[in-house]
């Protein structure tokens, strides 16, 4: 009965499937509104309006496109219950805006659309909406604040090859060590490649801990030289007993990453002070302190110290992770003369990003940032080791931004899944531990997205 007015046009109804449960999205578009409503199908097998058949616990997405401003609550026999009363519906719509709902029984539907609905939208910094990206061990607080004001005076700067010589005069001072041994670079990971190039010959080898930063490793085999790789103690510490047994009169270079990279752990600094104390000393020793910053252990120690004393010791650092310039690509090095001399003559140091001169000193004057990024990154550590722990899973203890879990099983496809749903995170595959995922650590917001599909895929 329409009491005499006149009957409206259903809307038109598309369907589309989505792996596991649906992303909700409302897009607003002139004078239509998109709306995605997510409904979980049970113990029965339905089709929908395109015949394409859905199994118990599959789900599927109702795209509805309506031009009036009025959406009207359709009927999907063939989907599900969908009857509403007249109250229900008007909470919804009030409570949503105006949104079309399928019931699933009393009001699970409407605490599962709101669960949904308060995840959405998620905007990380620096990615696209809807992004989760925990993949890369960046910042996600975004760039240093101090060092974006300085960039833009860079900008203006940018026709040109050269400018004000920042780099490596701020980072001698920060430090207060000499000029002359301080050498900059495209990120730390320019250093992990000039380094194995400047010392190794195909004659030589180098050892370094399994798993680590790969990155080093690669480029000595690819000079022909030969890589003995360690693997980490029961405790997740370089397993350095096993790196002096290692050595012999071809070793060239050690690689150290504390803390290291993907687990997260260090090794104790009094044990590393043992170790150099105890090989040669033409042995060059890099030490990775990528993620000096973020650790707090009472053993843990930087050792950007030992190159001021001739120790053929070179300590690479960057500005990627605590101060979120990591698309900047600005690190450094600290050795002593000789190693200095030998690193630079295969150094891009003057094609350095040219406004990262200009954002390097306002960065490391940035105090309040460096705090902010702990304190989010530490909020960030403690909620995934509860999370983990609930579901039975033990996680190292991290002194970086990122975590290492070892889930039991085959990584891969979960990270492919996850992908998806545009929740990007590293499989440990990569460090030839297929049972492992490795997580940047995120806003809380971003956190709790990954934590809901993981444990769906669980």
């Amino acid at each position: 009965m329409n009491n005499g007015k006149k009957r409206r046009n259903k809307s038109k109804t598309k369907l589309l499937y989505f792996y596991k449960e649906p992303l909700i999205q409302k897009i607003n578009h002139r004078d239509k509104k998109q709306i995605g409503v997510s409904l979980r199908l049970k113990n029965k097998k339905y089709k929908c309006s395109e015949s394409k058949e859905y199994s118990t616990g599959d789900s599927c997405s109702l795209w509805l496109i309506n031009k009036r401003k009025n959406i009207r609550v359709q009927e999907f026999n063939k989907i599900g219950e969908c009857a509403m009363n007249k109250s229900r519906r008007e909470f919804l719509q009030k409570s949503f805006g105006s949104a079309v709902f399928l019931t699933m029984g009393g009001t699970a539907l409407v605490k599962e659309l709101w669960e949904q609905e308060k995840l959405l939208p998620i905007k990380g910094a620096g990615v696209e909406e809807g992004i989760v990206q925990l993949i890369f061990n960046e910042n996600p607080l975004g760039p240093s604040p101090r060092a974006m004001k300085a960039v833009a005076q860079g900008l203006y700067a940018s026709n040109r090859y050269f400018g004000p010589e920042l780099v490596e005069k701020s980072i001698a001072e920060y430090h207060n060590i000499d000029e002359s041994l301080v050498t900059k670079g495209e990120g730390a990971t320019e250093f992990l490649y000039n380094v194995p190039m400047a010392f190794l010959s195909k004659n030589d080898n180098m050892i370094m801990a399994d798993p680590t930063f790969s990155t080093a490793g690669i480029i000595a085999e690819t000079i022909g030289a030969e890589v003995k790789r360690i693997p980490l103690t029961s405790t997740y510490e370089h397993n350095l007993d096993a790196f002096v047994s290692a050595i012999n009169g071809k070793t060239k270079l050690i690689l150290i990453c504390n803390p290291n990279n993907p687990t997260g752990t260090i090794t104790p600094a009094q044990k590393i002070k043992m170790f150099l104390d105890t090989i040669p000393e033409r042995i060059v020793v890099m030490i990775d302190e990528a993620y000096f910053h973020f650790a707090e252990h009472p053993e843990y120690e930087s050792f950007i110290r030992y190159p001021l004393d001739g120790r053929n010791v070179v300590v690479v650092r960057t500005f990627s992770k605590i101060y979120g310039l990591a698309g900047l690509r600005i690190g450094y090095a600290i050795a002593n003369e000789m190693i200095t001399e030998r690193i630079r003559a295969l150094n891009l140091r003057g094609l350095t990003n040219l406004v990262a001169h200009y954002a390097v000193p306002a960065a490391l004057q940035d105090s309040e940032f460096v705090e902010k990024t702990k304190k989010i990154t530490n909020e960030g550590k403690n909620y995934f080791y509860k999370e983990f722990s609930a579901l039975g899973y033990k996680v190292p203890k991290s002194e970086a931004n990122h975590i290492f879990v070892d889930l039991g099983i085959q990584t891969d496809p979960i990270v492919d899944a996850l992908s998806l749903k545009k929740i990007y995170i590293r499989a440990g595959s990569v460090w030839g531990k297929p049972t492992h995922i490795r997580i940047s650590i995120g806003t809380m917001e971003e956190n709790k997205a990954l934590m809901k599909e993981l444990k769906a895929l669980l």
